[in-house]
């Protein structure tokens, strides 16, 4: 990154994600200048330094900004809610070990039920996976290792207390459901920005260059 060196008179364009970074798009004395940051700090610290006028006003609601991060927080709250507290009603502990054992019962006597189990524990870990890539920018394998590590301690916790029973397919599929939503994140990502830095036309010319 470089550190914004204009001071003043400067017109900020906009700005975009671009691979994990911003793309800022500010006017010199007539030069347009691409500039890159490692962050959003970074790139707002630079823009109140050197830029005097805004065509686009790039600081938003910080109560917006912060409604994912609280909206993540109910999420985990309720899902712990349903997997380990399950309003106290504690019981023998267990651990089961065999892959989806308990399952086909359940798939015989009710397809509702099963459906509910099964396709529950793997939806009710996506938020996680979409969250932490789309939100915190993760990269997916470890948007994965902490929807796995996040599983595995209900699992504990499940046994610990005697809440449910601490189950091997449980883990694998929750951690399939943050895979899935990782991967959904990030596609949303680079939907978001992809082409973030274009300028298009056949007969005009911008000169300009981009800091490093």
């Amino acid at each position: 990154m470089k550190k914004q060196t204009n001071k003043g008179k400067g017109l900020f364009l906009g700005a975009d994600g671009c691979r994990n970074r911003w793309i800022a798009a500010v006017v010199y004395h007539g030069t347009l200048r691409l500039e890159r940051y490692d962050s959003v700090s970074s790139l707002t610290e630079a823009m109140r330094a050197g830029v005097d006028m805004y065509l686009i006003h790039m600081y938003n609601n910080p109560v917006k900004q912060k409604t994912p991060d609280i909206l993540f927080l109910v999420y985990i709250a309720v899902l712990v809610n349903i997997t380990v507290i399950r309003h106290f009603q504690f019981g023998e502990r267990s651990v089961n070990l065999t892959l989806f054992t308990e399952y086909l019962p359940v798939l015989h006597n009710s397809l509702y039920r099963f459906a509910y189990l099964f396709l529950g524990n793997i939806i009710w870990f996506m938020p996680l996976g979409l969250y932490l890539v789309f939100c915190r920018k993760l990269k997916v394998r470890h948007a994965v290792v902490c929807g796995f590590l996040f599983s595995l301690f209900i699992e504990i916790m499940q046994y610990v207390l005697g809440t449910g029973i601490a189950e091997l397919d449980d883990l694998i599929l929750n951690t399939f459901g943050s895979f899935l939503g990782a991967a959904a994140g990030h596609a949303l990502q680079n939907h978001r920005t992809g082409g973030a830095v274009r300028i298009h036309g056949t007969d005009s010319h911008v000169s300009g260059n981009v800091s490093h």
